[in-house]
């Protein structure tokens, strides 16, 4: 029974690890390396189990913070913004104030809106949860004008969200996107 349980539970995680895999080399443009794991159940068998992590991304990769345009992002997505926390070069992170003034009295806004300047206007790409780094399946992410689905085309790679998203560059969640300790800081 014990032997079964340890098939079982290897065949999940390495299930598991193909399924964050596919998702991941979506998003970054990192490469995935491997490592083994070995389980080893009473009788002594050996099982192992594949699993996979981002590569670190350099800190030499990633894009340095440049003053946001806070007038000309409000004019393009004709939302007034109360802030752009931060911005590199084509990419930035803000809070409208129309959703400041919806959550007045509440401290911890766990959601931003992701922008990006393509072309040469700024556009919403979502609004996403910020403590969570961006995938492929946009979970994290609504978009805010309706119920369509968040464009995916728009997903900031990798170093940028280390660079502009909180949840990309988390200690738990270094391991998924390669970012650098300290990236967001």
């Amino acid at each position: 029974m014990k032997k079964k349980l340890l098939v079982t539970l290897a065949a999940c995680v390495s299930l598991a690890a193909c399924s964050s895999t596919a998702s991941e080399s979506l998003v970054s443009s990192t490469l995935p390396t491997s490592s083994t794991t070995t389980i080893t159940d009473v009788s002594e068998e050996t099982i192992p189990i594949t699993t996979s992590t981002v590569a670190p991304i350099p800190r030499s990769a990633l894009p340095k913070l440049v003053d946001c345009p806070l007038q000309k992002i409000s004019s393009d997505t004709s939302e007034v913004f109360k802030e752009v926390i931060r911005c590199v070069d084509g990419w930035a992170v803000g809070i409208p104030q129309r959703f400041v003034e919806k959550f007045t009295g509440d401290t911890d806004v766990e959601a931003e809106w992701i922008l990006t300047n393509k072309p040469g206007k700024w556009t919403v790409m979502g609004v996403c949860h910020i403590y969570h780094p961006m995938t492929a399946t946009l979970t994290i992410c609504n978009n805010p004008y309706n119920d369509d689905a968040v464009d995916d085309t728009l997903i900031p790679p990798m170093p940028v969200q280390c660079v502009l998203w909180f949840g990309a560059s988390l200690s738990d969640k270094i391991p998924e996107t390669g970012c650098p300790e300290d990236s967001y800081s």
